[in-house]
């Protein structure tokens, strides 16, 4: 499993960024929406949330 935003560069970065600059009214995470534009496939970028399966869901335990 790969958590997305847990490597310490990205973690480093975002932790330099003034509160202000990282909210939104429309979108808490715009700041990461905008660094990835160009650089992610917009299909990416604009799809909705979704979580990922835990062993629970796998397993059917």
């Amino acid at each position: 499993v790969h958590i997305p935003y847990a490597d310490d560069r990205i973690t480093n970065l975002f932790h330099r960024i003034p509160l202000y600059r990282k909210v939104n009214e429309s979108s808490r995470k715009w700041v990461i929406m905008e660094l990835a534009e160009g650089k992610v496939p917009a299909e990416n970028i604009e799809r909705k949330k979704y979580g990922f399966a835990t062993n629970f869901q796998i397993v059917g335990v």
